[in-house]
């Protein structure tokens, strides 16, 4: 059985990307740059250093680079092309810049994973940057794989269905409770009363002087 090896499609693009902001930190003050690199090489830099504001950062810097990719000779699906975006303290985000070639201008926003794995994140920073490609040498018939659009829509509703409203918490437990003169003891009258969580996730309302068995 004899098989033959297919050579790759090279190619090589223009890349200009812009580094927006990150919303949504997690502390209100502070100084945070940015790494922005190839994960194959070839290129490497770093942003300007800029102060949290409102809990967000604004760097509107623009790296421009060039940008080797492949593709399957038979199918002419671009590989996968990452450039890592790596925010200091916080987390990072893997772009895959195949995704971006032909489409022209485009906005990206991202959730930070997180140093110690990817399937842990420290926080719900969002990156933002805008991608534009231009192809400078190579077939221009390729393809690329498909975008995930909704993947960090997807990723805030879990975040958000993993809250706690405290609002809701204390109306459910003030209409289960019973708050009669005769329930109240004279303690409680004089510090009045506290949301304790406990182990799990359980609630209660009671004065400082309530343990949990």
């Amino acid at each position: 059985m004899s098989f033959i090896l297919m050579k790759k499609k090279r190619f090589k693009f223009k890349v200009d990307f812009n580094l927006e902001e990150l919303s949504s930190v997690p502390f209100v003050n502070g100084v945070l740059f940015c790494k922005v690199r190839l994960l194959d090489g070839g290129f490497a830099e770093e942003s300007t250093r800029e102060s949290v504001q409102a809990n967000c950062v604004h760097w509107k810097k623009r790296f421009s680079f060039m940008c080797k990719m492949s593709a399957n000779a038979v199918t002419g699906v671009l590989d996968p092309c990452l450039c890592r975006v790596s925010v200091r303290k916080l987390g990072f985000a893997d772009l895959n810049l195949s995704e971006f070639a032909g489409s022209g201008s485009t906005t990206r926003r991202c959730l930070l994973e997180g140093y110690d794995t990817k399937n842990t994140r420290q926080d719900n920073s969002i990156l933002k940057v805008v991608i534009t490609t231009q192809l400078m040498s190579g077939d221009p018939c390729f393809k690329t794989h498909p975008v995930k659009q909704n993947s960090v829509e997807n990723q805030l509703k879990r975040v958000d269905a993993t809250r706690v409203d405290a609002d809701d918490v204390i109306e459910k437990i003030m209409q289960s409770q019973d708050f009669s003169h005769d329930f109240l003891d004279s303690s409680a009258e004089e510090e009045g009363l506290s949301l304790f969580v406990g182990p799990g996730g359980s609630t209660a309302l009671g004065s400082q002087h309530t343990r949990w068995v």
